[in-house]
């Protein structure tokens, strides 16, 4: 049963919690349609990105995502603020596995996503030098301020709308993003039968940061911000704020997209 099964089976047929889920998932799902549907992501898909187009692509999404550990603890501020303490402990939550921290408050380097991000990019043949000197392009900048934009408002529905649809739209676009990788780079990332067991665990740990966020997202921080925010639905002032913060990014990442094909015809 997928995740979403299992969040309606908890749900009585008709009910208000069953309304205002159904309403929240079917936000988040047509917003996602309208940005995960582009060309670069079904080039990716396909596998008719080049190496360096690959390259170009993941230094991009790179720079768009800086300041997502940023947003993630303004909303927990401001959740906190309110007195919203499901919000607050879902984010913390989120924020916890973004930096490795484990049940008893220790930070493990190895379940970092940075960790992860670091060899992931490293498998591709982005180091950490070439990140740094990467320039955004314009959808990139757009993206990048759109966060800043909602840190800086210290909306805390606003906030838990965008992160509500960059959680839930990440399985789909990471599983385009994984056929392409896996199609592109079958030598730093797919299994061979004569591969030692150094070279599956290196591959093992290249993939981690694309495959952990498709599973994770899908099975815990989606569903417990869904979980979080079903309270807002029936509330018009609030509920328009969680949507106010999906349409930000969903217009964002479309025009991420939409830049970065642009640079790579152009390229």
């Amino acid at each position: 049963m997928n995740p979403e099964s299992r969040e309606n089976s908890n749900l009585n047929e008709g009910s208000p919690e069953q309304e205002s889920h159904r309403l929240i998932v079917k936000l988040v799902k047509e917003a996602t349609r309208e940005f995960v549907n582009n060309e670069v992501l079904d080039a990716i898909k396909s596998g008719e990105f080049s190496r360096e187009q690959w390259q170009t692509f993941a230094k991009q999404r790179y720079l768009a995502a800086l300041s997502f550990e940023n947003l993630l603890e303004s909303g927990i501020v401001e959740a906190k603020r309110t007195g919203d303490t499901q919000l607050e402990e879902t984010l913390q939550s989120n924020l916890n596995d973004e930096l490795g921290v484990d049940e008893s408050g220790e930070k493990v380097s190895e379940k970092a996503h940075e960790t992860w991000r670091r060899d992931f990019y490293e498998a591709l043949g982005v180091s950490e030098q070439d990140l740094k000197k990467s320039k955004a392009f314009n959808g990139t900048k757009t993206y990048s301020q759109t966060l800043e934009n909602l840190i800086k408002n210290g909306d805390s529905l606003e906030i838990a709308g965008a992160l509500l649809i960059l959680e839930g739209s990440i399985p789909a676009e990471f599983k385009k993003i994984q056929e392409g990788r896996d199609k592109t780079f079958p030598d730093a990332f797919v299994d061979k039968l004569d591969d030692s067991e150094e070279i599956k665990e290196r591959k093992a740990r290249a993939r981690l940061y694309i495959d952990d966020h498709i599973a994770h997202d899908s099975s815990s921080h989606y569903p417990d911000l869904i979980r979080a925010l079903e309270k807002y639905v029936f509330n018009p002032d609030a509920f328009t704020r969680i949507k106010q913060g999906v349409e930000k990014i969903k217009d964002a990442k479309k025009e991420f997209y939409s830049s970065l094909q642009e640079e790579l015809e152009n390229d």
